[in-house]
């Protein structure tokens, strides 16, 4: 039975940078594959009404400006959320964490892409609503955008605990290696080194 555990919410009000300022080594070779939920986007656009925002991302252990990576890109991505869609209200959007494992770069990377490989492009894959909805506000998409899925965040918890696996490690890194070290939105990966063991 899969336990669902509330890691922390995120929002652009209530925390500020520095509430996340760690002073930790940006070359640190290390990553977070995170898992979390935007919370409240349908009361600004019915385009969203009945939609799980669900993510799984990558960030570095850490910034170049010493700012823990999970917590800086989150907020980063919510907020670029608030201002496409929400006028730009700080606070109108939390963000729910259910995962952030940090292991080495390539490993993390590798969860990451193993689980996008797999269900991009699929029915439940949010890119192309997140685009309409950007297109009828007048507005330019949310970076961050194609890692979105409707999923309950216990049913991307199971998945996100299948990419730990070491099957799924090994053929994400595959996926990696065969994309030129891109992922599977064609950008290029923050990867260390040429092997999954940097």
């Amino acid at each position: 039975m899969i336990r669902l555990k509330l890691i922390a919410t995120i929002d652009t009000l209530n925390m500020k940078p520095r509430d996340f300022q760690e002073y930790g080594d940006p070359d640190s070779g290390q990553g977070y594959n995170y898992l979390y939920e935007i919370i409240g986007l349908a009361k600004y656009n019915p385009l969203f009404a009945n939609v799980r925002m669900v993510k799984d991302g990558y960030a570095k252990e850490f910034y170049s400006t010493g700012h823990n990576g999970l917590f800086q890109r989150v907020r980063t991505t919510t907020r670029e959320f608030e201002k496409a869609f929400c006028n730009g209200e700080f606070g109108a959007l939390q963000a729910k964490v259910y995962g952030n494992i940090c292991k080495s770069a390539n490993r993390s990377l590798a969860q990451e892409q193993y689980l996008h490989k797999r269900n991009q492009n699929g029915d439940e894959w949010l890119l192309p609503l997140i685009q309409e909805a950007a297109d009828a506000e007048g507005v330019k998409r949310p970076s961050g955008s194609t890692e979105f899925y409707n999923w309950s965040p216990k049913r991307a918890y199971g998945k996100y605990l299948q990419s730990m696996t070491k099957k799924a490690i090994g053929e994400g890194w595959d996926d990696i290696v065969a994309h030129n070290y891109k992922g599977q939105s064609g950008y290029g990966l923050p990867i260390v080194g040429r092997t999954l063991n940097g």
